[in-house]
């Protein structure tokens, strides 16, 4: 990782210098659109984030991912194999899978690079909804072209060509009718 010139980076206080690669990997939960799938049950793609996880964590991961509606879609329920790269599954399905990995995981830096793109409406909310919740203490960064999941996020920036062109809140960048503005209402 590349160390800034000046000033410093901190992850709870501590400088990233002082942690290294693997303790800051298990400090960190990354959710992006093409998470991996084991060729395992359902449990065990959720559990490959921490193998030895109480079953109070594993319930709390699978009701706040809302993972336990795909569970009965399936012959063998959770212990169902879903197949190399998740063959047997759906994108919405892969996304709720990666999404109890992060709340059994429970970091303390969370990423969401498109990681509810392939979700309906009401999971994408609810989950995100969850989130906000559980992690409210939490820097949470999420990459999207789904404007509308960001009406909870503090700070908003929007990218141009080469930079950023805004910054502020969901209600601020609407107010400044800019980019943000004009990509939340499809205008040109």
């Amino acid at each position: 990782a590349l160390l800034p010139t000046n000033g410093e980076i901190l992850i709870n206080n501590i400088p990233l210098n002082k942690i290294t690669f693997k303790t800051y990997l298990e400090r960190l939960g990354i959710v992006d659109q093409s998470d991996y799938i084991i060729n395992g049950s359902l449990i065990d793609n959720i559990t490959l984030v921490k193998e030895n996880c109480t079953e109070e964590e594993l319930n709390f991961a699978i009701e706040k991912s809302y993972v336990y509606e795909i569970f009965d879609k399936f012959p063998q329920e959770e212990n169902t194999i879903i197949g190399e790269g998740g063959v047997h599954v759906s994108s919405g399905q892969r996304q709720k899978i990666a999404m109890a990995r992060l709340f059994l995981k429970n970091p303390d830096l969370i990423l969401l690079d498109e990681a509810t793109n392939a979700l309906d409406i009401i999971n994408e909310k609810s989950i995100l909804k969850n989130i906000k919740e559980e992690y409210s203490d939490r820097i949470v960064i999420a990459i999207t072209h789904r404007l509308s999941i960001l009406e909870d996020f503090d700070k908003i920036y929007v990218l141009g060509d080469d930079n950023i062109v805004e910054s502020g809140s969901f209600k601020e960048l609407l107010k400044l009718e800019g980019k943000f503005y004009r990509l939340y209402h499809g205008i040109r």
